[in-house]
């Protein structure tokens, strides 16, 4: 079944002419409502990039910003890690870049090793840029905390990174680089396994 997402927080944060993104705010757990501009027509949000676009942040970026941590810790502390099967369970949703902000979209909870994070929400004006999600189980509890090949297959195929954390509270970026980095790779908008991400119709190889 499609989850459908509660957008729950924003994560803002500050986009220099080069270098690092680097977080600045967190605007809390409260609902929040966002003006949005004419739709974007790629899948996904955003269109194709030119000179006047900046690249999509990495994975990388994402992963060590203070603020997109914060956002993740929550995500982490929701799924009850280390509980029992059943009662752990997986939490996750969706970044986006919007004038220099990234606006976290979280969406429904998981089972105790899986999560639907299908058909992102559209949101005007603003770039699908990664997606997250928890691994709440611990090794003692014999299961495996780290990224597996689905996740990452997944991921190449939907054509954004993917973060996931998981014991220890440790962050890892995985898939492309940044969305639209290897579009060979990625599959076709149309494909089910895309499932509403760009898949191959984004673009970013030569961003540095």
């Amino acid at each position: 079944m499609v989850c459908i997402p509660d957008i729950v927080s924003t994560v803002t944060i500050t986009a220099p002419s080069s270098g690092p993104i680097i977080g600045n705010s967190l605007l809390g757990d409260v609902p929040f409502v966002i003006a949005t501009g004419g739709e974007i027509n790629e899948p996904g949000g955003g269109g194709p990039l030119n000179s006047s676009t900046p690249c999509p942040p990495t994975g990388q970026q994402l992963r060590m910003d203070p603020t997109v941590v914060k956002a993740l810790q929550k995500a982490w502390r929701d799924s009850k890690p280390g509980t029992r099967a059943g009662v752990r369970h997986e939490e996750g949703g969706w970044l986006y870049a919007k004038n220099g902000k990234i606006i976290v979209a979280r969406g429904k909870p998981g089972g105790s090793e899986t999560i639907d994070l299908s058909n992102p929400p559209k949101i005007g004006g603003a770039l699908l840029v990664a997606d997250f999600h928890t691994h709440p189980g611990f090794i003692a509890q014999g299961y495996s905390p780290f990224v597996d090949p689905h996740d990452i297959a997944l991921n190449m195929a939907r054509g954004v990174p993917g973060l996931v954390i998981a014991e220890g509270m440790q962050i890892y970026a995985y898939g492309p680089d940044r969305r639209g980095s290897y579009p060979d790779l990625a599959l076709d908008p149309t494909s089910p396994l895309v499932g509403g991400y760009p898949g191959k119709s984004a673009n970013s190889v030569g961003c540095h």
